[in-house]
């Protein structure tokens, strides 16, 4: 789950699937509260770099600059969300 959605948005080389679930790890359902620390921000700032070179999926390759950091937050928060709530 969490390789595909890293292969997806392009950030194997940023973040790793352990990584992520311990940023989940706090995560609260429907709380924006996972960048307290700056680490989503990071990450963001990071794969906004080279996402169109290392995201698989083609249509986040197409995405300008701005769309794909707004879609990555909204996608990590979503994938956050529907694990909280399982």
């Amino acid at each position: 789950m969490f390789l595909d959605f890293r292969v997806k948005w392009g950030i194997t080389d940023i973040i790793t699937s352990t990584g992520i679930r311990e940023l989940f790890s706090r995560h609260r359902y429907g709380l924006q509260g996972l960048d307290d620390t700056g680490q989503i921000r990071d990450i963001i700032s990071q794969a906004s770099s080279d996402y169109q070179t290392l995201a698989h999926a083609k249509e986040i390759q197409a995405l300008p600059k701005m769309k794909y950091r707004n879609g990555l937050r909204e996608a990590i928060y979503q994938l956050a969300d529907e694990l909280a709530e399982s």
